[in-house]
């Protein structure tokens, strides 16, 4: 069990929360990070509102996808934010978007904009375990604020293109976020332009699937009473929950394969090792196990938090059958 509460700990740890269309005012930035996803047109204007209070720390990065075609020396965003002594936040040169760093700043209360420097030469890309892919800096800029206010970001597009803005450096999610991860990965693959491949994925591993438990279908849909009594045989039990296992590990190998072989993936990080850990070997691991284990409550019960936390392409299969076994054990007592 502790090593379960590790993996579920591990699976939430570095990541931005993926939110479309939202300006953040209601939301805490400081006890919580957040990447806002848009696709802009050049002359869009995104603004965000971050409610920050005296001594916390402000922190923002703007960055394209390493999918997006890409020429160094081209301007493709203007970035302020306006506030309380918004220029009083110093924006520590060292700031990549992906750690946190401080700073101190000046007393005095006025409202002003400061402009984010921008630069888009000898940018390195940089991998993000998360999103499972890779990311080209624009913009950051992270110091404490010397007066609380309600600070606006403004990200202007200069160019025609796709961008996130991550928000905060405290990584934590809600139950909420974690049961909804497949649909934010997904969403965050279609903006980076993944979608065919990811439809193409997404009935291509089916198939296989279908075409790999042949025998055990044919036999199993003979007639109606089969056909019922089908989900109760530990056969069945386990492949079914393979099966979405398998799905979830190919999804993101395939995911993998796919942006390293472009030619924008140029810089493999060592973080790379968390996804094909997590989200492609354990879930190998686990369907492995299972075909090994007795099938009873305490097992489903296990592989629901499994599935729930770290299942990121499972789209809730594997915990609404998992509930379905554990209600199902319980009335059979």
């Amino acid at each position: 069990m502790q090593t379960l509460l590790l993996l579920l700990l591990s699976g939430v740890a570095s990541a931005h929360m993926p939110v479309f269309g939202d300006d953040l005012l209601g939301k805490n930035v400081i006890d919580k990070s957040w990447a806002v996803y848009e696709t802009m047109k050049a002359g869009d204007n995104l603004l965000l509102r971050l409610n920050i209070s005296v001594g916390e720390n402000f922190s923002i990065s703007v960055n394209m996808p390493g999918s997006q075609d890409f020429e160094e020396g081209v301007e493709y965003v203007n970035v302020t934010v306006t506030g309380h002594n918004a220029e009083s936040i110093d924006c520590d040169p060292a700031f990549n978007g992906w750690r946190v760093l401080s700073g101190t700043h000046a007393p005095g209360v006025v409202d002003e904009t400061k402009v984010i420097p921008t630069t888009t030469v000898g940018e390195p890309l940089h991998f993000e375990p998360f999103g499972v892919g890779y990311y080209r800096k624009l913009a950051a800029c992270q110091g404490n604020v010397s007066v609380a206010d309600v600070f606006n970001v403004s990200v202007v597009a200069l160019q025609d293109i796709q961008l996130n803005v991550g928000v905060g450096m405290a990584e934590m999610f809600s139950v909420t976020d974690i049961l909804l991860m497949s649909i934010s990965i997904v969403r965050v693959w279609w903006w980076s332009g993944y979608f065919v491949p990811w439809v193409i994925f997404t009935v291509l591993i089916p198939l296989f699937l279908i075409y790999y438990y042949r025998e055990l279908l044919r036999k199993s849909f003979v007639s109606i009473w089969s056909t019922v009594t089908f989900f109760t045989t530990k056969e069945a039990e386990t492949a079914i929950v393979r099966s979405v296992l398998f799905f979830n590990s190919m999804q993101f190998l395939l995911r993998l394969i796919i942006v390293n072989l472009n030619n924008y993936a140029k810089d493999v990080d060592l973080m790379i090792l968390f996804p094909i850990g997590v989200h492609i070997l354990l879930p190998l691991m686990v369907a492995f196990v299972w075909g090994k284990v007795s099938h009873t409550t305490t097992a489903f019960l296990i592989m629901l938090l499994y599935s729930s936390a770290l299942l990121w392409q499972g789209f809730f299969i594997l915990p609404a059958f998992c509930v379905y076994k554990i209600l199902l054990g319980f009335c059979n007592l």
